[in-house]
């Protein structure tokens, strides 16, 4: 907690100095949208808040919203206003006394958090409670039925119920203004028949649809091994055909490059017992004093 508080005081302060702007904490936001997904993808209850601030907002701008003690944060993102885009680029951290302190750019921002429900056997339950420091001109609250709910009961009562795209039943309280320190609760209970997650009814999206049998991860990475071996041997190749040409070559040269012959040794090695002159090894005579040799 103490580590908390002091990035919380490190962020309002410190900050803004480096900027060189001064910071303007919200204290109205102009639409907020609540929405509940018990037993989506986790068992426990996914909680997204989506906001929008008044167009005449200065930024950069503080945002302060109340955050459960118990809740593990998903996101803290702003959405860019020139694509609609959710990035989580934005400064952020948990602050003291159950809080969650942000600074955006833009006009919407995007909070999500994991929060658990009480299980009792069959039966789940939820209470989500709503009390800031700052006021919401118009509050949404969608609450999304778990695909195995039975018996789903929400208080204070749905208005509308809405089948979205995914094929989920959605129930829509009526929106209202919630002002700064003002409570808004609501309770929902309901039970299943057996444990299973929304997410996992779903139909696959595109980016997640399985592959055709013809091209079925182990044939794709099947083709790419032969690829790959293909490169490798052709290369082999192409080394081999260099060397043996370097070498075919070089014995070519071998080949053409005249003899060298020794030359022959006529030099008189005999020596005439007598005179002592020289003579040649066939010789029988001594030429100069006719000496048989």
């Amino acid at each position: 907690m103490k580590r908390n508080i002091l990035i919380f005081l490190f962020i309002l302060l410190v900050i803004p100095a480096t900027q060189g702007k001064a910071q303007n904490e919200i204290s109205t936001i102009d639409s907020l949208r609540i929405e509940i997904w018990p037993d989506y993808d986790r068992p426990s209850v996914l909680v997204l808040l989506t906001g929008l601030l008044p167009a005449d907002t200065i930024f950069p701008a503080t945002i302060i919203l109340p955050l459960p003690k118990n809740a593990q944060l998903n996101a803290v993102a702003r959405i860019d206003d020139r694509d609609g885009i959710m990035k989580d680029d934005i400064l952020s951290v948990p602050g003291p006394s159950d809080m969650l302190m942000f600074i955006t750019t833009d006009l919407q921002f995007r909070v999500e958090f994991y929060i658990p429900y009480i299980a009792n056997g069959s039966k789940r339950s939820y209470d989500y409670s709503w009390i800031a420091d700052i006021s919401v001109n118009n509050l949404e609250l969608q609450i999304q039925q778990p695909k195995a709910a039975t018996s789903f009961k929400i208080n204070p009562q749905a208005k509308n119920f809405i089948t979205g795209t995914d094929g989920l039943l959605y129930h829509a309280l009526s929106p209202k203004p919630v002002l700064a320190g003002q409570l808004f609760t609501v309770h929902l209970e309901y039970e299943t028949a057996a444990p299973q997650l929304s997410a996992n009814t779903l139909p696959p999206t595109p980016e997640e649809r399985p592959l055709p049998e013809n091209l079925s991860p182990s044939v794709i990475g099947a083709r790419t091994n032969w690829a790959t071996l293909a490169m490798i041997m052709g290369g082999l190749i192409v080394i081999i055909g260099f060397l043996w040409l370097i070498v075919s070559r070089r014995n070519q040269m071998d080949t053409n490059e005249p003899s060298m012959q020794k030359p022959q040794n006529h030099s008189r090695v005999k020596f005439c017992r007598n005179c002592g002159e020289p003579v040649d090894k066939a010789d029988q005579w001594c030429a100069y004093c006719g000496t048989n040799l």
